[in-house]
């Protein structure tokens, strides 16, 4: 009797690891599926860490190596200030890019970063515009995206300058057919006043989810959903 009673209960140890195999390998492909598909492919979007301090309140210039490692400033000039610079803050962690001199001397400036892409994917761009009604009393803020290519033209974005501290999420998505884009943000537009305060922060770049891939995500859900199930009911 107690043989017996020992190999029912090795039956359902192994059914039991069986079980939990199937949940393990679910999990990790529900995890792994999503993690791709949700990597933000810009590197640095919101302009952190240490940076190469150029001149006047960290205005950076055309030609200076690594500014902000590996964004590179493509038209002059540009500043990067932390929050609680000035009544100021950033829309996401600790910095945020000016795309103007802090004189006003010259400019709106701009950056760029050029990213991995894989042709016939779709992606999401999405940015934040910062505005001050301190600082853009000659009008709303602009900025121009590029992507150095023919599936999308150079859109203009423009702010609300709605308070003191204004941020204004943007986003656009495009089909890639090329396997790599230098998306581009340049301050102001042709025709348009220069301001003193051009924000921008926290720049991200996903791939949107293919009808297969959520497809198989649907399905790790229900696995994980019915072996879920069962176990409550036992």
């Amino acid at each position: 009797m107690k043989k017996f009673s020992f190999f029912l209960w090795s039956g359902q140890c192994l059914r039991n690891l069986r079980r939990g195999t199937v949940i393990l390998l679910l999990t990790v492909a529900f995890l792994s599926v999503g993690s791709a598909v949700n990597a933000n492919l810009i590197i640095n979007g919101s302009f952190e860490g240490s940076f190469e301090d150029t001149a006047i309140k960290g205005t950076l210039y055309v030609g200076f190596p690594a500014a902000i490692d590996p964004w590179e400033v493509i038209t002059y000039p540009i500043d990067r200030y932390e929050s609680s610079d000035y009544p100021l803050n950033a829309q996401d962690g600790n910095w945020y890019l000016d795309l103007t001199d802090y004189e006003n001397y010259a400019g709106p400036g701009g950056v760029a970063q050029t990213i991995s892409t894989t042709p016939g994917n779709v992606y999401h761009v999405e940015f934040w515009l910062g505005s001050s009604t301190l600082y853009n009393a000659a009008g709303a803020p602009t900025i121009t995206v590029g992507g150095g290519g023919s599936d999308f033209a150079d859109m203009l974005f423009t702010g609300t300058v709605s308070g003191e501290n204004t941020w204004d999420q943007f986003g656009f998505d495009f089909t890639a057919s090329a396997s790599s884009y230098t998306l581009t943000f340049q301050g102001g537009a042709p025709g348009f006043p220069n301001n003193y305060y051009i924000g921008l922060d926290n720049v991200s770049v996903n791939q949107v989810p293919e009808a297969s891939t959520m497809l198989l995500l649907g399905f790790a859900l229900i696995g994980l959903a019915g072996f879920t199930r069962r176990k409550f009911k036992k």
